[in-house]
């Protein structure tokens, strides 16, 4: 998410949350995490994926309602994009990364459940050739 994009944040202490009551049914907390920058797409990226072996991609506003799962590779700044070596949803990995635009992320996640179960039926992705 964009910085810029914020507007007000709030903490949802009703429990109507789906989120929410599952995490309380299970037990789960949140946990604190190291600082991330958040002031541009690199920063993120570099920060995220330095604190999570997989992280997620949502192109929410060019591929609305997908996620892309992989490593980050490299990123270029100056170019506005990134390296992204995918794992696809049958948990093989891309022969190759793809780049992708720094205009086409809309959010990053790490250390969801999904990516978790997809990086240990893969492994460690291949060298990209």
């Amino acid at each position: 998410m964009r910085t810029g994009d914020i507007v007000k944040t709030a903490i949802d202490r009703s429990g109507a949350d789906v989120a929410v009551r599952s995490f309380r049914q299970r037990g789960v907390s949140p946990t604190p995490v190291e600082l991330v920058g958040l002031d541009t797409t690199a920063d993120a990226l570099a920060g995220l994926q330095a604190r999570s072996p997989l992280v997620t991609v949502h192109p929410e506003r060019r591929w609305p309602g997908t996620c892309h799962v992989g490593v980050v590779t490299r990123i270029e700044p100056d170019h506005k994009r990134f390296a992204f070596h995918e794992v696809s949803p049958s948990a093989a990995w891309d022969d190759r990364p793809t780049i992708w635009s720094f205009r086409d992320v809309r959010r990053i996640d790490i250390a969801d459940s999904y990516a978790a179960a997809l990086g240990a039926l893969a492994g460690p992705p291949a060298s990209p050739q």
